[in-house]
């Protein structure tokens, strides 16, 4: 199996190769304004290892990776205006539909992916709700107001999925948990990371992660479904980079 992967991935890193013997083309990546530690800080001074990664691979390929940091819905809107060429994005249905992902015989490849996070439940400690990995119990579902920040599909399409109602209007993960802790939603889904950091704030003191998370997300570098050949080529030498970085024990935290 390792041999038929070798060989498999040949052709691409062979074009790579060509590509990178060329004058670096920029590529410019929109990671959104979301800290992923360790994969990304949502700093250009400190990058994540998702970020060293990207730009390693980029390198192998004759691509430039620069960062652009913007909420996730600017990322979108540039990148169907062709103004960036790839943004971060799990593959949730509508993403499937609107973006190109990685894929290898008509299926997600796994193997690229640049990140994996946990979405967790956050509920104030006198909630009567609970989570079981599976449902949400302990209340009338429909009902119940669930917060997440704006325009994260990740967590919308699946909460969405469950039949709850979903208030997305939060533009940070603090603000979305100023929200859950003054009693204005009565849960919140939101990037494990980002609230382990923020539950040190006094006023955030009531509020608890839930041991089993939402889901498990794969985070993949996506191009826009319209992308010229010229972008699709380049992406695929590029994902086929990451594909073999993957493999080295600095990027294979999860």
């Amino acid at each position: 199996m390792r041999l038929f992967r070798r060989l498999f991935l040949l052709p691409l890193l062979a074009h790579g190769a060509l590509l990178a013997q060329e004058t670096p083309r920029p590529w410019r990546v929109c990671g959104g304004d979301v800290a992923l530690p360790p994969y990304q800080y949502n700093d250009p001074k400190h990058l994540g290892i998702g970020e060293l990664m990207l730009v390693e691979a980029g390198q192998q390929v004759g691509l430039a990776v620069q960062f652009l940091r913007f909420p996730i819905k600017r990322c979108r809107a540039m990148l169907e205006a062709d103004e960036v060429d790839t943004l971060m994005a799990v593959p949730t249905p509508g993403n499937l539909a609107q973006y190109r992902f990685p894929m290898k015989a008509g299926a997600l490849d796994g193997s690229q992916k640049v990140a994996r996070i946990n979405l967790v439940w956050v509920l104030r400690s006198d909630s009567p709700l609970h989570w079981d990995g599976q449902a949400l119990s302990g209340a009338d579902a429909a009902g119940l107001l669930i917060g997440t920040r704006v325009s994260m599909r990740a967590a919308i399409e699946p909460l969405q999925a469950m039949g709850l109602r979903v208030d997305d209007s939060a533009l940070n993960t603090r603000q979305l948990l100023l929200k859950l802790a003054g009693r204005r939603i009565d849960a919140a889904v939101a990037l494990q990371d980002e609230v382990e950091t923020l539950l040190s704030d006094a006023a955030l003191q009531g509020l608890l992660i839930q041991p089993k998370p939402l889901l498990a997300a794969d985070f993949y570098a996506v191009i826009r479904q319209q992308a010229s050949a010229e972008q699709q080529a380049r992406a695929a030498a590029w994902w086929a980079a990451i594909r073999v970085l993957r493999e080295q024990p600095a990027y294979r935290l999860r």
